[in-house]
């Protein structure tokens, strides 16, 4: 991952991307992936109430 980072940064200084192209993809990334963050907690919810343990449920 951090190889990936080091190397798109060296590809900015090489020659400017769009920026606001970058964020949006990166603004797309986090959205996804606090959907899936939601998801598996919904997920671990429904397991935990399956079994019973309501008090055990952090999410």
């Amino acid at each position: 991952m951090c190889n990936e980072f080091g190397y798109r940064a060296l590809q900015k200084r090489k020659a400017q991307t769009n920026v606001y192209a970058e964020a949006a993809v990166f603004i797309a990334a986090v959205v996804v992936g606090a959907i899936v963050l939601g998801m598996v907690g919904e997920a671990i919810n429904v397991f935990w109430d399956v079994l019973g343990m309501h008090g055990i449920a952090w999410f």
